[in-house]
């Protein structure tokens, strides 16, 4: 299983901006293999191990918050939709509609993961169903990463009182990971 480097970078850039003054401890205390792929050039379109590059670096976040690193993870998916929702997207999100935001961002979830099926479904004017069908070697982090990054996306749509469920969760060994969002 691989993820793509633009995952993988948005997870470093993370540490470096909110927490830089501590970013050589984070990268010190990664698996060797997560560091040398942190120390590298990381390039958007290449591929990179799927632990190593981003669950294993996103585990460790969670020297940041606590110990909790679904919280971590979480909080990292959220700083991800800031830093790619700017400039032109920021435009597109002020005038798409919230559920057609987040109907799109669940399929470039896809490009970002190897072997990813991601799905839409039981759409109302304020929510929407997003079902992962397929994700080989998921993990509960990278459910909450993605959980995380739809919440702040429809914040910066404007929703309002946004609500994430994760119901069902492949990582826990359900069919599906299930995540039933809502907004006012």
């Amino acid at each position: 299983m691989r993820t793509k480097g633009t995952t993988v970078k948005a997870i470093q850039n993370f540490v470096k901006e909110k927490f830089s003054a501590h970013y050589n401890d984070w990268l010190n205390n990664l698996p060797q293999k997560s560091r040398d792929i942190m120390n590298g050039p990381i390039y958007a379109t290449d591929w990179y191990p799927f632990q190593e590059g981003a669950v294993l670096p996103t585990h460790h976040l969670k020297m940041f918050f606590e110990q909790n690193a679904l919280k971590a993870a979480w909080q990292s998916g959220r700083h991800s939709a800031d830093a790619t929702l700017t400039g032109v997207y920021k435009i597109f999100v002020k005038v798409a509609y919230p559920s057609y935001i987040i109907k799109r961002a669940s399929k470039i979830t896809a490009t970002y993961y190897e072997n990813v099926v991601v799905d839409s479904s039981e759409e109302t004017q304020n929510s929407v169903v997003v079902t992962i069908i397929k994700f080989e070697e998921i993990d509960k982090l990278i459910e909450h990463r993605i959980g995380g990054w739809m919440e702040r996306a429809l914040e910066l749509s404007g929703c309002k009182e946004v609500k994430i469920r994760i119901t069902k969760a492949l990582s826990k060994g359900d069919i599906e990971t299930r995540f039933e969002i809502s907004w006012k």
